[in-house]
């Protein structure tokens, strides 16, 4: 039903590779380890806002973090955000990412 309703990609993984993931991503740590059954979930939501003065309209990208339904904010240089622009996160990932997180 993706014409009419927003797509849905399910990945099955450990729970280590959770964790992994969550800190490519650099999100806050939850403050137990993902249990058994654990859903990290990333929401990829286009946002739209209208430019000043041109009157036209503006459409980008964002992402949010979810583990087990409690929102995770990410943190890159030093700033904690609930979303994330995707250009943005694609760029901290490629240039960034092997860098350790100061």
């Amino acid at each position: 039903h993706h014409d009419t309703e927003p797509s849905l990609t399910i990945y099955s993984a450990h729970d280590s590779s959770l964790i992994a993931l969550m800190c490519a991503f650099r999100l806050e740590q939850p403050s137990v380890w993902p249990e058994y059954g654990s859903c990290l979930k990333m929401e990829l939501l286009e946002v739209t806002s209208a430019d000043q003065g041109e009157g036209e309209e503006h459409k980008e990208y964002v992402v949010r973090f979810y583990l087990n339904g409690g929102l995770l904010r990410s943190q890159w240089h030093g700033e904690l955000r609930e979303e994330i622009s995707l250009s943005k996160l694609s760029h901290y990932i490629s240039t960034e990412g092997a860098v350790k997180a100061s």
